[in-house]
């Protein structure tokens, strides 16, 4: 899948759960070698810590899992990718539906509030006369990022 939007290798960053490093991760880096005939198609393969609902391990098996839908009906897609991105990728993410969702929450209000308070300031300031149009260094910029 990564081969697919990514045409070039080898590819520098690659992640998954640790929990499927051995057989799945490496048999992913053999057949993905084998398929575009090169000797390293991955630089670096990132494994991130596991989900944890109550202390177990996240899974079907157990019926204790949540469904990424589930959480972004009830909580809002902002809440979710706070509580992904404010805990370190590699470390277990011992998910507690009150605890996790409760910090989440209010770094949420935390950057609202904050992008609340620029938008007054700019509306409040005289920038009538800076232009939003973009000159020859920004289209040149945009043009290297493509």
């Amino acid at each position: 899948m990564a081969s697919a939007i990514f045409k070039k290798w080898p590819l520098d960053i690659h992640s998954g759960g640790v929990d499927l490093r051995f057989p799945h991760h490496d048999n992913e880096i053999a057949q993905s070698e084998a398929y575009y005939k090169c000797d390293n198609w991955i630089n670096h393969f990132w494994h991130t810590g596991p989900l944890k609902i109550a202390g177990l391990k996240m899974s079907k098996s157990l019926k204790n899992f949540i469904t990424i839908g589930s959480m972004v009906n009830v909580y809002g897609p902002r809440v979710l990718r706070f509580m992904f991105l404010i805990h370190y990728w590699g470390n277990p993410m011992n998910f507690d539906k009150d605890k996790s969702f409760a910090e989440s929450m209010a770094v949420d209000k935390k950057f609202t509030e904050f992008f609340r308070n620029v938008k007054t300031t700019l509306r409040d300031a005289d920038v009538k006369s800076t232009s939003q149009k973009w000159n020859e260094t920004d289209e040149k910029l945009s043009e290297a990022l493509l």
